[in-house]
């Protein structure tokens, strides 16, 4: 049996296209970031980013009408930088 290594350094998370679910988005990539190390502005400047992209996803990709919903992957990096 071959392990997929690429599968085990990712995490997902599923959430409905709705503003409200931003706040856990970002409870993910938090946790996701602690986990190599990242903290302080290097966490929060992650956290921003995902809050963006999360948002034009939300408010860009879909019909102001339409129930869906979107997934987020992210990938464990081996460290932070520096360390």
């Amino acid at each position: 049996m071959t392990t997929d290594t690429s599968l085990r350094d990712r995490c997902t998370l599923m959430l409905p296209n709705d503003i409200g679910y931003i706040a856990m988005a970002l409870g993910f990539v938090r946790s996701v970031a602690e986990y190599p190390g990242f903290g302080g502005v290097d966490q929060r400047r992650i956290e921003l980013a995902l809050e963006e992209t999360e948002t034009n996803v939300i408010k860009h990709g879909y019909a102001p009408d339409k129930v869906a919903n979107f997934t987020r992957v992210s990938r464990l990096p081996s460290a932070a930088p520096g360390i």
